[in-house]
């Protein structure tokens, strides 16, 4: 098996076992793997079982393939190809059962997609794994699966009290600890474990470079008001006719934004393509472009 586990399948008598053979070298083993793992989670609960085996002589090559996939899939999933992404977080954790990172990326995409039951069994599979992982307790905390049980309070305490957990390891389950301690009524323990993790995610941002700095984000602000006056916009919104081209949604955090997609996209000839980074990109381009345009009579 994949793991390197021993199985016998005495265990496993009176149900269904598949046992598929793959390969690197084998250009459709992943598909048939992927489309095996879909099999699995349909029939699962009727008592299926699948043990992919491996007939690769080099287990670290065998490895280094389903990281493949799951690093393929992260940068589809950060350019918005979710769907695509998803298929390949499905092949990595076809491909390596033992794989956290592959189910943890798998869980995002289907949270992505609003699958949630889905995306918490994936977190849990994660977790079963690799317990000790910050980063997954907070991607199920983040599904709205909020947990109280005194056993894994305690089991993430432990963590954080140990000295050479990583930085992002104690930040994600500081704030995981703090979203069980709130939902056990904790509220005074679950706030300071919430500074905490928030202290170090701020030291962190400053050690790289890109600290808060609230008089330079205020001067900006004031910049970009004296620059798209009313005037302005509607003497650009007058230069071009409707079309088929994207409407971006723009707004501040927590003001409707995702309401007004809803609503958009609830008509049978509108697609919403969900929170997107284009328009932080095509600014941050601009403005490097000509910064000084910015805040003068330049902007065109």
């Amino acid at each position: 098996a994949y793991a390197g586990a021993n199985v016998s399948l005495s265990e496993s008598l009176g149900q269904p076992v598949i046992i598929p053979f793959w390969g690197t070298n084998c250009s459709v083993c992943a598909a048939q793997l992927a489309r095996l793992d879909r099999l699995y989670q349909t029939y699962r609960s009727s008592g299926l079982i699948v043990l992919a085996v491996s007939v690769d002589d080099d287990m670290q090559r065998a490895d280094r393939y389903a990281r493949a996939h799951r690093m393929l899939a992260t940068a589809r999933f950060r350019s918005g190809e979710t769907e695509a992404a998803l298929s390949d977080y499905r092949r990595a954790v076809a491909l390596d059962p033992g794989f956290a990172d592959g189910w943890n990326g798998y869980g995002w995409a289907l949270r992505a997609l609003g699958r949630f039951d889905e995306a918490r069994e994936c977190f849990r599979r994660a977790l079963a794994i690799d317990p000790a992982r910050g980063e997954i307790h907070r991607s199920l905390a983040t599904t709205g699966a909020r947990s109280s049980d005194p056993v894994e309070i305690e089991r993430l305490s432990r963590l954080l009290d140990v000295p050479e957990t990583a930085a992002a390891d104690r930040i994600a389950a500081g704030f995981a600890l703090g979203e069980m301690l709130d939902a056990a009524g904790r509220f005074d323990e679950a706030f300071a474990r919430y500074a905490e993790a928030n202290e170090l995610a701020r030291a962190g941002l400053a050690a790289a470079g890109r600290g808060f700095d609230a008089a330079a984000l205020a001067s900006r602000v004031d910049r970009l008001i004296a620059t798209f006056t009313p005037t302005v916009v509607a003497r650009e919104a007058a230069k071009h006719a409707p079309s088929e081209l994207p409407v971006f949604i723009v707004g501040m955090p927590r003001s409707g934004t995702t309401l007004v997609e809803q609503i958009l996209s609830s008509h049978s000839r509108v697609f919403g393509g969900g929170e997107l980074p284009d328009i932080v990109h095509i600014a941050a381009a601009l403005e490097a472009q000509c910064p000084s345009a910015i805040g003068s009579e330049r902007w065109s």
